[in-house]
């Protein structure tokens, strides 16, 4: 789980996250604390999952202590 407070924040804690998982292909939580974009965090989500992940991955979107959403990429 990674606690983010804006798209930038979100960005690096997805880079991370997929370097921890690398090994053991998992999912992602974000958790977001602050009003931020999420359509543009969503862009940015897809933009650096699709660069950087060679696995299939989960994603989950949690703002405001509620699921916002949760992704899904499958690399074949």
């Amino acid at each position: 789980m990674k606690t983010v407070s804006t798209e930038k924040a979100a960005d690096s804690a997805i880079r991370k996250g997929l370097k921890q998982i690398s090994e053991k292909p998992g999912g992602i939580i974000l958790y977001y604390i602050n009003d931020v974009s999420i359509d543009k965090a969503i862009k940015n989500i897809a933009y650096r999952t699709l660069r950087r992940s060679t696995f299939n991955l989960v994603i989950m979107i949690i703002k405001n202590e509620n699921l916002y959403d949760i992704i899904r990429y499958n690399k074949k």
